[in-house]
């Protein structure tokens, strides 16, 4: 048996309307564990950068361990910035969820 399928054209109205929809339930909440586990991540990395980015000028060898260092350094920040647009912000005692507004925030 053949399936036909019928593909339903949306407006691009329609479509930025579902990409809202689909980002809204990817937001976090910005005390979930997962939150606070990737900030954790990053308060390893930012001391780990504390004692290694001074170390530079006495030229160091290069190892395996550096280097993964500072791919997964440099791959974190990359992520964390577009990240902020989905976690949830607290103000005023509020806690926003949306990302469009949550982007407003930001971009205030």
């Amino acid at each position: 048996a053949v399936s036909s399928k019928t593909h339903v054209a949306l407006s691009t109205e329609e479509e930025e309307l579902l990409l809202l929809r689909f980002l809204d339930r990817m937001v976090l909440d910005p005390s979930s564990a997962k939150r606070m586990s990737f900030e954790v991540f990053g308060l390893v990395l930012i001391i780990y950068d504390l004692f290694w980015l001074p170390m530079q000028v006495f030229d160091p060898p290069v190892s395996t361990f550096t280097e993964v260092m500072g791919w997964t350094s440099s791959v974190y920040w990359l992520v964390d910035i577009p990240m902020s647009f989905l976690v949830g912000n607290i103000r005023q005692g509020i806690l926003e969820m949306k990302v469009r507004k949550i982007a407003w925030i930001y971009l205030r």
